[in-house]
């Protein structure tokens, strides 16, 4: 399904990845399917893939060739599915619409869209709409009916227990209370959405949940949080390039200078702003921009310049009936109006401002969306008790028929025992005494069986307390993903032990404005691995603490001096040891400072200026495990140095590879595990081969989503096969 609008300030732009070839693939396949049953599953597919202006096209056909199936008999599972395939085509035709402006008709097909989406089986799907339906309202200011949707949607969300989509509405709610000036209430609900994406490692939501933070704090007059925020999100969204969204966070800045007295600077970024605004479809962004550059301008006392800004904007703001920006480009214009003595102007403007102010802040929607929340609190609850009623009522039925199921099998028993001792009390005495002697020879068996099972069961306590143990002294040397994407944002991390413990580790640590990543393979898996993995981890953290050692390939030669040091303690010939790939990465002097990295100068676009961005120094070293980073399109290797960590014959120093990255550029570390997998049709071998085939093709995706698909590709590969290794898949978007 197509994803949701989740940040109104720019309502109908919607994230669209470049999929060129997966959409072409799929494009083919769809011209040449002759059934419906494979068109529909293809323009499912297709939703999320073609360009905004195909989008309407292709959710007319997926509606029409799930209806022309719907037509046919079906079973009660294909019905659901086919109607959820028409909810997800209204869905997708309103967002295009949306998208384009027309709200009135987006609004007639969400809510055609929640009438097909009635099953459990579409309950996300449901949520989706429910919460595109708010986004609506929200845009004609009507919040009561937008916090009562956004609600819905989240009650929704909780009970399937969808993060993604209870992050977006609850950001969404908290749009609603800033809007109404409660920044204090919006903070605190943004916050809720921001830790909900920082656990999933949603970047795209976590660089919203900035944006709107840093808004809050800019209402509030606390600068100092608002431009910490807004850096954070500047950041990331050059990271993911969408032209719509740094516009609107270059807007942002430009407002913020505006606040403090700096309107030369504010002039440069709002520019900046609409020139970027321009590659979009939707208005909006550029409105937005506009009205914080005829600000700009007024603080410069450059009226006649605000004036003629300031008119062009309310104009558009009209064009697209938003009361929003209709109010405050009016009360704008009033006020310059007023400074320039054009009273007649200044009139009409206040009137059209009084006008949108009171339909914006009535106090009967004030009083609702209050209404509304408590509302939602109440039903919480009733539900809560609900269900907590519902669950003793069954436990005491349950109860009640034990109980009648207990007294019946006592019932038959005694039938039975009757009959039984009827039976027996014709066999001989001698019989009777053979039965007493092999009662007692199965009870003594019984008792040794019994104390053979106990003593099982005590090992295997002691196992795996000492499993669980060994366990939590691994996890303590694994770093925190808070902390490494804290210092490397845009990050994934696929670690996959074979057994409870393994012998693959990770390692992090950042020293010296310097971020330091590695993959290890310990000698082994299991217990044993672990074990070594241990040590192998303190030695790291000893070369660089201990020893302050910062240059990756003398590091890895102390480590190894450590490692080597510590089994010489046996009197045993330990060859154990670990390979590794360890990468050092410092970001070098930008010519000016972020959030100013950004110019566009004259004649030039945002493609030409996003690819002069920052430039990141990069040093590695690796023992038998290589490292492979993507820059210009193409997956480029650098071999390691063929010995490990560990005992090793005519040992010689571990080399420092450096060279320079470009911001977007990302590198991989791993271990071998993935590509040694046996699995797929033939139970062959993965290999490295097909594994950086299958990184190279999600090269373009979010570190997250790359996770996702290299997680799902080994998993299809392995099928029923046994995990042969620990895996571990590093993957650092600079």
């Amino acid at each position: 399904m197509r994803f949701k609008i989740t940040f109104i300030f720019c309502l109908f732009g919607l994230i669209v990845f470049s999929q060129d070839a997966e959409l072409d693939s799929l494009l083919a396949l769809y011209k040449n399917a002759k059934h419906d049953t494979v068109k529909c599953e293809l323009l499912y597919q297709l939703g999320d893939l073609v360009p905004e202006e195909e989008l309407e096209k292709y959710s007319d056909e997926l509606e029409q060739c799930a209806k022309r199936l719907l037509s046919t008999k079906l079973d009660e599972k294909k019905s659901v599915k086919y109607r959820g395939y028409i909810a997800t085509a209204y869905n997708n035709k309103a967002l295009a619409l949306q998208h384009n402006g027309d709200d009135y008709n987006a609004l007639i097909y969400y809510k055609k869209g929640l009438e097909f989406s009635d099953s459990d089986e579409w309950l996300a799907q449901k949520a989706s709409t429910l919460l595109n339906i708010g986004t609506v309202y929200f845009s004609r200011a009507d919040y009561p009916k937008t916090i009562d949707y956004y609600l819905k949607s989240i009650k929704i969300s909780e009970k399937i227990r969808d993060t993604v989509e209870l992050a977006n509405a609850w950001n969404n709610l908290a749009l609603v209370y800033a809007q109404q000036n409660d920044r204090k209430k919006a903070i605190e609900i943004y916050t809720k959405a921001l830790n909900l994406r920082e656990a999933i490692h949603d970047m795209k939501g976590v660089a919203n949940s900035y944006y709107n933070i840093a808004t809050s704090h800019l209402a509030m007059k606390d600068f100092e949080s608002s431009m910490e925020y807004f850096k954070k999100c500047y950041e990331i969204r050059l990271q993911l390039g969408n032209a719509h969204y740094i516009a609107n966070t270059l807007n942002g800045i430009g407002k913020l200078w505006n606040t403090i007295g700096q309107p030369d600077s504010a002039i440069k970024y709002l520019n900046q702003s609409i020139e970027i605004s321009k590659e979009i479809k939707n208005k909006e962004p550029k409105v937005n921009a506009m009205l914080n550059l005829v600000m700009a301008y007024a603080n410069k006392k450059d009226y006649k310049k605000a004036i003629l800004i300031g008119e062009e904007c309310l104009a558009l703001a009209k064009e697209l009936e938003n009361p929003r920006l209709i109010e405050s480009g009016s009360n704008q214009l009033y006020k310059l109006y007023q400074l320039t003595g054009n009273s007649e102007k200044a009139f009409n403007a206040y009137v059209l401002y009084i006008s949108m102010r009171d339909s914006l802040m009535s106090t009967e929607n004030q009083k609702a969306a209050i209404e509304a929340e408590i509302k939602y609190n109440f039903d919480k609850k009733v539900l809560e008790d609900s269900l907590s009623h519902a669950a003793s009522i069954e436990k005491e039925n349950m109860r009640h028929q034990q109980e009648i199921k207990t007294q019946r099998t006592y019932t038959y028993g005694g039938f039975i025992g009757l009959a039984f001792m009827l039976v027996v009390a014709g066999v001989s005495f001698k019989a009777y005494k053979d039965k007493q002697k092999a009662n007692v020879l199965i009870s003594e068996q019984k008792q040794i069986v019994e104390t053979q099972k106990h003593l099982v069961e005590e090992k295997q306590k002691e196992i795996l307390d000492s499993i669980a143990y060994a366990k939590r002294l691994q996890e303590a040397i694994l770093p925190p993903q808070n902390i490494v994407t804290k210092y490397l944002p845009d990050n994934f991390i696929l670690y996959l032990p074979k057994d409870i413990v393994a012998g693959d580790f990770y390692w992090f640590e950042h020293l010296d404005n310097a971020s330091y990543m590695a993959a290890a393979d310990s000698t082994g898996h299991g217990v044993p691995g672990a074990m070594v993995s241990v040590v192998c981890s303190n030695a790291l953290n000893r070369a660089v603490h201990e020893f302050g050692l910062r240059s990756p390939g003398e590091i890895l030669d102390k480590t190894r001096e450590l490692v080597l040091e510590t089994f010489a303690k046996s009197d045993k010939d330990v060859k154990d040891g670990m390979d590794i790939s360890l990468v050092k990465i410092t970001e070098l002097p930008a010519e000016k400072s972020i959030p100013g990295r950004l110019v566009i100068p004259k004649g030039q676009t945002l493609k030409d200026v996003m690819s002069s961005q920052a430039k990141y120094k990069i040093e590695w070293a690796g023992a038998n495990n290589p490292l492979w980073y993507y820059s210009n399109g193409t997956i480029h290797e650098i071999k390691a140095h063929k010995q490990p960590i560990g005992k090793t014959e005519q040992p010689t120093s571990f080399p420092t590879h450096s060279f320079e990255l470009m911001k977007g550029d990302e590198l991989f570390l791993f271990t071998d595990g993935f590509a040694d997998q046996f699995g797929g049709p033939k139970g062959k071998k993965f290999k490295f081969k097909q594994l950086q085939e299958i990184v190279l093709s999600c090269s373009d995706k979010a570190p997250v989503q790359q996770r996702e698909i290299l997680n799902a590709s080994f998993n299809e590969w392995k099928g029923q096969l046994e995990q042969v290794d620990d895996v571990t898949i590093i993957g650092i978007r600079v």
